[in-house]
């Protein structure tokens, strides 16, 4: 019978700046727009997430993944930031570079995809403006039309949410549409909602409008 096992044999604090790097440059496509994300993101959530890497034969450690952190933490030294000279790593088994740089790959791919409607409902959850995190985070898969309708200016309608929050009401945006409803209402609609139709962005929408008697 197949097992499954634990190949992060330990961690420890690892010297970054001086990981070998398998990725190159050209593997993944870093935007300077994504870059700059990066660099908030490390600004205002610090580091939190440890690097995975290999040791070799020769004692060489090579990062697995976190190739972009290490050079957007470079490039914030640069700019005056203060980063620890040690940093936490998980220590992963490998048996060979060539199953080392597999790794590399397992690590770069994408599993699964933050859908338009699980954002927005992952966000009214928890509270959390788009605003507070769309400098940090690359979303390339949204739609942001769900947040931002026609040609209102998003420090707008951040100021009518922001508003909002204290009536425990939450902002809801449907094409020109923009409506107020009631928090635990809403969340008890989307509740019901998913039951019925999973996350299917346009049954989804077609329901709320029905529900909100719009045309």
């Amino acid at each position: 019978m197949k097992k499954i096992i634990n190949r992060i044999i330990s961690q420890r604090p690892i010297k970054w700046r001086e990981l070998e790097w398998f990725q190159t440059d050209s593997l993944k496509d870093l935007s300077e727009e994504n870059l700059e994300k990066l660099k908030n993101s490390l600004k205002q959530n610090n580091f939190v997430q440890p690097f995975n890497v290999w040791i070799d034969k020769k004692k060489k450690v090579w990062i697995l993944d976190g190739v972009h952190r290490a050079k957007a933490m470079k490039q914030l030294e640069e700019e005056g930031i203060k980063i620890p000279d040690m940093l936490p790593a998980n220590f992963v088994k490998c048996a060979n570079k060539k199953e080392a740089a597999k790794l590399v790959l397992i690590y770069s791919s994408f599993y699964a995809k933050i859908t338009d409607f699980g954002l927005r409902e992952f966000l009214d959850i928890n509270e959390i403006l788009f605003t507070e995190v769309n400098a940090e985070i690359d979303l390339p898969e949204i739609d942001l039309s769900i947040f931002l309708p026609g040609e209102t200016k998003e420090s707008e309608i951040t100021s009518m949410i922001e508003m909002q929050k204290d009536l425990s009401n939450v902002y809801i945006v449907i094409g020109e549409y923009r409506i107020l409803l009631d928090r635990e209402k809403y969340l008890g609609w989307i509740e019901e909602i998913k039951m019925e139709y999973g996350f299917d962005k346009l049954a989804v929408m077609n329901e709320l409008k029905r529900r909100l008697k719009l045309p």
